[in-house]
């Protein structure tokens, strides 16, 4: 198979953005709605329970205010 082919495969060979996003969906455990927000989104914020698995997924303005948000808590808690 020639190089280019393998780099960047033809549009037929290509997974549907469908078929990718439910194989991420079956991976992580979350729902299909959330992978479409996320394939959607510019700036994504995940949140995380304690064995690392997703349970909120933000995206943009939404995930801008959880960045910044989480920034103010880490910068208030490296000043005390």
């Amino acid at each position: 198979m020639e190089y280019n082919a393998l780099i960047k495969p033809s549009e037929s060979t290509k997974p549907t953005p469908s078929i990718i996003g439910t194989a991420i969906s079956q991976a992580f455990l979350i729902e299909r709605t959330d992978v479409e927000l996320a394939q959607a989104g510019k700036v994504l914020a995940f949140d995380f329970d304690e064995h690392g698995q997703i349970i909120q997924i933000e995206a943009d303005s939404a995930a801008l205010a959880h960045l910044s948000h989480v920034k103010s808590a880490a910068a208030a808690d490296s000043v005390s």
